[in-house]
């Protein structure tokens, strides 16, 4: 493993972990500092200036954090765009945004010449405590916009302040600490808001950022990048963490971990045992995009705590409707949403954001997620939740994924239809689905069992992205008709 260098002299503090031709490497605090004020500088002699808007394609690199910590130097509001957009999505979003567009071709000349500035540079960059970076930034800037994806249409763009992004990670930190000597591993897109909260993370602490050996999960490159680089806290889903249980060398690094979060859909209680049993310190969280990340998180890898999506964090507030909805509100919530008439507000009245999602709170303020009122469809006058059927499925050991969408029917105006993944992707056959039939029946009633079930789309489990739910809607009634 690559060690860790200790020093008040920041140009041994290290700032991003990555690996090229040679094997891991480092950039150090003082590296990724004069690279932001570089940046800064080239993009000021383009024209930028001062709450300007800047729209790029955002690969994980550590050329591109050191873009993002130069948006924030200058105030410049990032607008970080998924690598998979098609060119005329993002055409739209750039214009609806007003934003100015990096291509490619201009991102790569600009990142290329801020790092030939710096190469000969003898490193004289103090930085001081991290603090000192925020207090000279102020907190009510326009920061990011941050798409988050919607069931049709175009994505929604949602505009964050400096003081969301900071006042998440300051919660967060208040309740899995992040500090000295810590590294997390970059395993999510800088474009997408969990990514970014890592980011930003490491930058209010001061902390380092690891960047996989990888683009897609594969567990014998995870294995190699936790091995090379000095990885203290990562964030999984939990499908990966399903195939990290049954890879020992893996899970003999993953032990030494001070924390591993579990977030982005329904856990199964049989997979947090297992990750239990394995002695591994995992913690599961529930967060959205306006929210800036994290809204809730458990604290502690207690077995009651991992039934729950977690306690709500510091800074922020939850409540839940009449009708069970969470609602939330807090310095996190982002400023609003970017459309053509202008930025338009997230709230109600009460200043609540209406999640979407259904959920219970304990007597400990412990958040339990439910599902989505948006998924929630009728069945022969019965309400039908797809999320309370994924969670009996995925509770037993041999499913490693499951989603449930709903299809027209004559009689019924819609039924269930279940997708699911197997373990070492097995195929679904007639006697194992008895078996699925009778544990279902045990636990929900009839009117709630699929009426039928289908193997897991391969491209989803090979890219480890899953499927949205339209897209599996539409490709369970081609099926059905076949």
């Amino acid at each position: 493993m690559l060690d860790k260098p200790t020093s008040n002299d920041l140009s041994n503090v290290p700032a991003l972990y990555f690996f090229d031709g040679g094997g891991a490497k480092y950039f150090s605090q003082a590296e990724y500092h004069e690279a932001s004020l570089s940046i800064t500088r080239l993009l000021g002699n383009k024209g930028f200036q001062h709450g300007d808007r800047i729209a790029f394609r955002a690969q994980n690199t550590v050329e591109m954090a050191s873009l993002l910590l130069a948006c924030l130097r200058m105030g410049y509001v990032a607008m970080p765009l998924s690598p998979r957009f098609p060119q005329q999505t993002i055409n739209e979003l750039v214009r609806i945004a007003g934003a100015k567009f990096l291509d490619d071709t201009e991102l790569l000349a600009l990142i290329s010449s801020a790092h030939k500035e710096i190469s000969d540079m003898e490193h004289r960059f103090i930085f001081g405590e991290s603090e000192k970076f925020f207090r000279n930034i102020a907190l009510d800037n326009p920061a990011t916009i941050l798409c988050t994806s919607g069931s049709t249409g175009l994505p929604k763009m949602i505009l964050h302040t400096v003081a969301n992004h900071y006042w998440n990670a300051v919660g967060a930190a208040e309740n899995i600490p992040f500090d000295g000597g810590d590294c997390w591993l970059q395993s999510l897109p800088l474009y997408h808001v969990g990514g970014y909260g890592i980011f930003f993370r490491a930058a209010v602490a001061g902390t380092a950022i690891a960047f996989p050996n990888t683009t897609v999960f594969n567990v014998r490159q995870l294995t190699e990048t936790l091995t090379e680089l000095p990885i203290t806290h990562c964030s999984f889903v939990a499908t990966q963490l399903y195939h990290a249980l049954r890879h020992e060398p893996l899970m003999a690094r993953l032990r030494s971990m001070k924390a591993i979060i579990l977030g982005g859909s329904a856990i199964s209680q049989t997979l947090v045992a297992q990750a239990l049993e394995a002695g591994l310190k995992i913690f599961t969280s529930y967060g959205s995009t306006e929210m800036a990340s994290q809204i809730s998180t458990s604290i502690s890898s207690e077995a009651s705590e991992l039934r729950t999506s977690g306690t709500v964090l510091p800074h922020r507030e939850v409540c839940i409707s009449h009708d069970g909805e969470i609602l939330v509100r807090g310095k996190t919530l982002a400023k609003g949403r970017v459309t053509e008439q202008g930025i338009v507000p997230l709230v109600d009245d009460d200043g609540w954001y209406h999640t979407r999602d259904l959920g219970s709170l304990d007597s400990m303020r412990r958040l339990t997620v439910l599902g989505r009122l948006d998924n929630m469809f009728i069945s022969g006058g019965e309400n039908i939740h797809p999320e309370a059927i994924e969670q009996v499925l995925c509770d037993r050991r041999d499913v490693v994924q499951a989603i449930v969408v709903p299809v027209p029917d004559e009689i019924y105006g819609f039924r269930p239809v279940a997708f699911l993944q197997r373990e070492q992707n097995k195929s679904i056959h007639q006697s194992w689905l008895q078996e699925i039939r009778k544990q279902l029946e045990s636990a929900l009633p009839r009117f709630a069992i699929p009426n039928h079930f289908f193997t897991f789309p391969q491209e989803s489990i090979v890219s480890g992205i899953k499927p949205n739910r339209a897209t599996l809607q539409e490709l369970a009634q081609n099926l059905i008709k076949e």
